[in-house]
């Protein structure tokens, strides 16, 4: 027996410790370092956040002039809001006052307010009137509000229908009621509006359930380097983590260590759905297998091993065999993935790492024992 053959059962259960020395860490900070300070800044714009529309033939108006009328309705997103939009049409003659749009407290005191001139709004027929706020405000989920029109010009005549649900069989938008003063509200009866609201910058998933302690797991717009970016948020009642959504496939974002004497017939396979990001460095973490699915194992020793890190090729079969297989795919993400970060070692290794574009990489590896992988386990990204 060959002394010097190495029998894979003996290696290291992680084959990437020995080749740490092959990047140092410091490479990786100078490099996130210098991304970062090329990052551009988008500022974020009004979505909409709540809303009733025009969906029946049980709609009729309320008139508004001297006497306010409004609807009710209960924030969803944190942020500022700045803008809010009423169904309605101009119900006078030429020299119609213009439009007072108000937001007010539940209590009644006006929070901020817009005028929209008469000349804007249409007569004998609805429309979607937009209101702007000069001084937008803070708000929060489960707050409410009420949005309230009036003359602008209390002594001329005139003023505008603003176009209601009133099917009292339906409740159109259970987060709040039409009233008008001097008239009693129906829990039932809906004015039809929308509301926007700029969100607040949130940077990882826990500044997401701060802002919104009842937000479960789920898809969220995170800032990252300045810009709007959808993440997933996993274990929200727990330890709030952000995981990228990735293309999936049977040779898509997935690592397979080819078949050897020390694997299970076919080798070892993982595939992932989402991969782990850490978004403070813009990087993705290739070892987090909580979004991916397995088949067969590998041995190195005692240890049996079931699952492969993302891009990691590698096999044990011979002398600069190279069947392991791997791939990352980023299209339909906004993030390219930073060339030469994967490092091909071991015992008589072999290996090749192939770009196709800026989002996807195809790698090849083996030995006896050898691998094509990122030592850290931590991938590189830059922001599109």
């Amino acid at each position: 027996m060959n002394s010097n053959r190495l029998n894979p059962t003996d290696m290291n259960p992680s084959f990437a410790i020995a080749f740490r020395r092959w990047l140092s860490p410091l490479s990786k900070l100078g490099m996130l370092t210098a991304l970062m300070t090329t990052t551009a800044s988008h500022a974020a714009s009004p979505v909409l956040d709540q809303a009733n529309e025009p969906y029946s033939l049980y709609s009729v108006q309320l008139y508004t002039g001297a006497v306010p009328g409004g609807q009710t309705f209960t924030v969803g997103k944190a942020g500022k809001l700045s803008q809010v939009s009423v169904y309605v049409q101009k119900q006078c003659l030429p020299g119609c006052p213009d439009m007072l749009v108000q937001l007010r407290s539940t209590s009644g005191q006006v929070l901020a307010s817009s005028t929209v001139s008469q000349a804007s709004i249409p007569t004998g027929s609805y429309n979607w009137i937009d209101a702007g706020f000069s001084q937008p405000i803070s708000v929060l989920p489960g707050e409410q509000y009420a949005i309230v029109i009036q003359n602008a010009q209390p002594n001329v005549s005139g003023g505008y229908d603003w176009k209601y649900e009133a099917n009292s069989s339906v409740d159109s938008y259970p987060g709040g009621l039409l009233f008008q003063v001097g008239y009693n509200s129906h829990p039932a009866y809906d004015l039809y509006f929308r509301t926007y609201v700029t969100p607040n910058e949130v940077h990882n998933c826990a500044e997401v359930r701060a802002q919104n302690p009842a937000a479960t797991d789920g898809t969220y717009p995170l800032t990252l380097g300045g810009k709007q970016v959808d993440v997933y948020c996993h274990d929200m009642a727990g330890t709030p983590r952000e995981y990228l959504t990735v293309k999936t496939g049977s040779t898509t974002n997935y690592s397979y260590y080819g078949q050897g004497p020390n694997t299970s017939a076919g080798g070892q396979t993982t595939w992932y759905s989402k991969v782990r990001l850490d978004p403070a460095a813009l990087t993705l973490v290739l070892d987090d297998t909580t979004f991916s699915t397995s088949q067969g194992w590998m041995n190195f020793g005692s240890t049996f091993l079931y699952t492969s890190p993302l891009g990691s090729a590698g096999d044990c079969v011979t002398a600069y065999s190279q069947t392991g297989r791997s791939n990352i795919d980023l299209t339909g993400t906004p993030f390219d993935i930073v060339p030469g970060q994967f490092v091909v070692d071991g015992w008589v290794p072999a290996g090749s790492t192939t770009y196709s574009g800026s989002q996807i990489v195809n790698l090849t590896g083996g030995g006896y024992c050898g691998a094509n992988f990122d030592p850290d386990y931590r991938l590189q990204l830059t922001l599109q």
